[in-house]
């Protein structure tokens, strides 16, 4: 009879690997609707709070403060987000204050 231990050893090494290298982060990057929401939720905070509290100062600086509050927000929720993620929230609600700016703002009276 034939040995078919390394075979079938062979075939869980297969799985094992293409579990570790391909499915696994596959599903880690993943990211829930909850906490999209939470992240979206944050970062229209931390632009509202930055447009509030730093009015001097150039828009990087403003970003630089909204970026560090939402991490330090996120690290609090135990929430772990890329710093790509991170920005391009704050960049949609920065996108979507100048929109209800520009709606608010009467024809003619632009600065």
């Amino acid at each position: 009879m034939t040995d078919i231990t390394w075979i079938l050893l062979g075939i869980i090494v297969l799985a094992f690997g293409g579990y570790a290298m391909v499915i696994r982060p596959w599903l880690l990057s993943k990211i829930s609707s909850e906490q999209l929401t939470q992240l979206t939720y944050i970062a229209k905070v931390a632009v509202q709070a930055a447009e509030q509290i730093i009015t001097i100062v150039t828009g990087k600086d403003k970003k630089t403060f909204a970026m560090e509050y939402v991490k330090t927000l996120l690290t609090k929720l135990h929430l772990t987000f890329d710093d790509n993620a991170i920005s391009t929230a704050i960049e949609a609600q920065v996108y979507e204050m100048n929109k209800e700016k520009e709606k608010k703002e009467p024809v003619g009276e632009a600065q």
